[in-house]
């Protein structure tokens, strides 16, 4: 099932910025795998829930879309959890 914004709780949605980045797990400046990526909040894009991501290495900031609601259900906790 397709994700809405209206999931996202008003407190984790932030202002779009950086670059769109297909590789979802990747940061597109470092190319490395090896790195947790810091989930910062969620967006909107063109009706697609997007989540907006940070590089805990170069501190570049990106985004891709969430497809899924599991998923935006799984980065909402991360979320929770590094926030506490």
């Amino acid at each position: 099932m397709k994700p809405l914004i209206s999931d996202v709780p008003l407190k984790y949605r932030i202002k779009k910025v950086g670059k769109y980045n297909a590789y979802v797990h990747i940061c597109p400046n470092c190319l490395d795998y090896n790195k947790d990526l810091i989930t910062l909040g969620f967006n909107e894009f063109e009706g697609n829930v997007i989540r907006i991501i940070e590089c805990p290495i170069c501190f570049k900031k990106f985004w891709h879309h969430i497809k899924q609601k599991d998923l935006l259900e799984t980065y909402l906790l991360e979320l929770k959890i590094l926030r506490k």
